[in-house]
This record gives C-alpha cells, structure tokens and sequence, in this order.
C-alpha cells in the first residue's frame, strides 16, 4: 500500500511524529540492517575459520594454508 504525501502528512500530524523523529527511525533502521549484514558476515568468517583450523588439524600435504592465504585474499 502505497500513501499519497497529503496522507502520510495528515498521519505524521495525528500520530505526533515529527520530520525529526521520522528521520532518526528510518536511521535507526538503516542502522539495525547495517549490524545484522556485519553480523551475518562475521559468522561466515566464523565458520570459514573453524572449518580451515580443522583442515589444518588433520593436512599434512600444506593445502589448509594456501586456501586460508587465497581466503584471505579475497576480503
């Protein structure tokens, strides 16, 4: 559903909410979505670390550590 400017206005008015409080919700927003993708990144990095630590628990031949290198790499 999409509001005409005189509606979203006329609610904005009725609700109290002003042009400053309006702009510090849709930062806070912005905010929230920039923490949750860092969170989700930090647990790929995560699990990407676990997983080459046990790969390096067990290699013998050096392969752990040019994928940990090239992963490395690509950040």
């Amino acid at each position: 559903m999409s509001l005409k400017k005189e509606d979203l206005e006329s609610k904005l008015k009725e609700s109290g909410i002003s042009s400053d409080d309006l702009t510090q919700i849709l930062n806070y927003y912005d905010d929230a979505e920039k923490y949750r993708n860092l969170k989700e990144k930090m647990n790929e990095i995560e699990a990407d670390s676990y997983l080459l630590d046990r790969l390096e628990a067990c290699d013998t031949s050096g392969a752990a550590e040019i994928l940990r290198n090239f992963l490395s790499s690509k950040e």
